[in-house]
């Protein structure tokens, strides 16, 4: 799904002082995990489609990131038993 915008995608990280983007009406905004793509890929961005880019945005991007990625791992509590 992705695939086909990720080169264009890539050039815009190329541009260092882009902070807004506004791609309302694009394809790609029609895609269920659009603002997290753009997230991820985009680390600069303060701002995507006049909505601020939160750390809660940038949190949820990282995970779906690493998950698809195969680098999240789901941490496991240790147990701890009683001595005795």
């Amino acid at each position: 799904m992705f695939r086909c915008y990720l080169s264009s995608v890539k050039k815009l990280n190329k541009l260092p002082v882009l902070r807004r983007l506004a791609l309302h009406g694009n394809p790609l905004c029609d895609e269920p995990t659009y603002r997290t793509f753009m997230a991820i890929h985009l680390p600069r961005l303060t701002a995507l489609d006049f909505v601020r880019v939160s750390k809660v945005d940038r949190d949820k991007a990282k995970v779906w990131n690493d998950s698809i990625t195969g680098v999240w791992k789901p941490k496991l509590k240790e147990r701890t038993y009683g001595g005795g």
